[in-house]
């Protein structure tokens, strides 16, 4: 996940695009890393002045042992100069 959001992060193309457009490479990158466990309602796109911020939140729970799960939170966001 880190390294989709550093590759948007890299990217100046990623500025002109709508945030529908950078959900869909979003999602396209993780499927392709076979990255399961991220889905749209865990992408945050907002645009602010001529900055936009692109932020991927979510959270991994899975069983151990019986009643013992582990859970692993994830939030990373990125901020790109738009156009």
């Amino acid at each position: 996940v880190s390294s989709v959001l550093a590759t948007l992060e890299e990217d100046r193309e990623t500025g002109a695009m709508t945030p529908a457009e950078i959900t869909n490479t979003i999602i396209k990158r993780l499927n392709i890393n076979i990255v399961k466990d991220v889905s749209q309602d865990d992408i945050y796109i907002e645009r602010a002045g001529n900055r936009m911020t692109i932020d991927i939140e979510y959270e991994v729970r899975r069983n151990l042992v019986g009643n013992l799960d582990i859970v692993v939170v994830f939030k990373k966001g990125i901020e790109v100069a738009t156009r």
